[in-house]
């Protein structure tokens, strides 16, 4: 059984590139579209058949820094990684 996210069409929900000025600050427009993919992604996550599965691949050291994960963001795997 495939994610809701496999094939979506904006995969950038899950894994959002966020652009930073000369002084590695992202602008306001950038940190909204990020947000707005990040809820966005969360929602799909929620009713995911494949959640847990997913969550699972998430954890993996390779990932654990960048995307969404079975519903958790990056912060969030990293925190139950350490605990």
């Amino acid at each position: 059984m495939n994610g809701l996210c496999t094939g979506h069409d904006n995969p950038d929900l899950w894994f959002s590139e966020i652009e930073s000025d000369s002084k590695g600050r992202p602008s306001n427009a950038e940190l909204k579209v990020a947000i707005s993919n990040s809820r966005q992604a969360l929602a799909i996550c929620k009713v995911c058949p494949v959640k847990d599965e997913c969550l699972t691949e998430g954890m993996k050291p390779e990932n654990l820094d960048h995307g969404i994960w079975g519903g958790t963001l990056t912060g969030e795997r990293v925190d139950l990684h350490i605990e």
